[in-house]
């Protein structure tokens, strides 16, 4: 993350950022790293138009869902096109 010209937004086929990863796997350290990057899109959404916040609840991943509702930039209100079964 030390490269400036590393995408951190490119996502992967399921439109996975590194955001939303870290969020998902309960990541809060790589989180707060990526949150610092003036670049972050944190709203990035995947293919089901879930975001990294949605992630983080979704798994109760209560330390990460914090960093990512202190982001200036956070939209906790998105409009999710699918619901999270367990």
């Amino acid at each position: 993350m030390k490269h400036r010209d590393t995408n951190v937004n490119q996502p992967d086929k399921n439109g996975y950022s590194a955001l939303i990863w870290a969020a998902d796997l309960n990541q809060p350290e790589i989180v707060e790293i990526l949150l610092q990057r003036k670049d972050i899109q944190v709203n990035a959404q995947d293919v089901d138009g879930h975001s990294a916040l949605i992630w983080a609840a979704d798994k109760g991943n209560i330390e990460v869902a914090n960093h990512l509702l202190a982001h200036k930039d956070i939209n906790p209100n998105l409009q999710v096109s699918t619901v999270l079964c367990p």
